[in-house]
C-alpha cells in the first residue's frame, strides 16, 4: 500500500514567505534611523514569522498502511488504524478523529478544505 499525506497548503507558504520579506524590507528601512518601538515590533513579528514558516513545514497527516501519523506543533503522534471509531468535521470546531476508548485528536489546519481532509482520512479507513 502506498504512503499517502496531506501538506500544508502552498497558499499557506505564500503568505509566510511575504510576510517575512516584508519584515526584512522593514527592518533593513528602519535600521539606519533611531531603534524604536517601530523597529522591534518588526523584529519580533519576523521571528513569529518565521517559526510560523517553521511549523508549517513540518505539519502533516500521513497514512503509512496501519497506521496514521500526525505531525502538528513539531509532535508527532502516531495512532493504529484499528484504534479509529471515526472520522468527523464540524462547523467551527474542525476535523477531528474518534478513538476506541472515546479520546478526540484534533486533526492539523494544513490549510486546506476540512471536509476534503476528513474524506481523505476516511477513505484510508476504509481501504483493507
Amino acid at each position: 500500500m502506498s504512503r499517502t499525506r496531506i501538506t500544508t497548503a502552498p497558499w499557506v507558504y505564500a503568505v509566510l514567505a511575504f510576510s517575512v520579506l516584508f519584515c526584512m524590507l522593514g527592518i533593513a528601512l528602519m535600521c539606519t534611523g533611531e531603534w524604536g518601538w517601530e523597529f522591534w515590533g518588526t523584529v519580533v513579528f519576523l521571528v513569529l514569522c518565521l517559526i510560523a514558516l517553521l511549523v508549517a513545514g513540518f505539519t502533516k497527516i500521513e497514512n503509512q498502511g496501519e497506521f496514521v501519523i500526525i505531525v502538528d506543533n513539531l509532535r508527532k503522534t502516531q495512532i493504529p488504524k484499528i484504534s479509529i471509531v471515526k472520522v468527523s468535521y464540524e462547523k467551527g470546531v474542525g476535523s477531528y478523529l474518534t478513538l476506541v476508548n472515546g479520546v478526540f485528536v484534533k486533526l492539523p489546519v494544513t490549510g486546506r478544505n476540512d471536509q476534503g481532509v476528513v474524506n481523505s482520512v476516511r477513505s484510508w479507513l476504509k481501504q483493507p
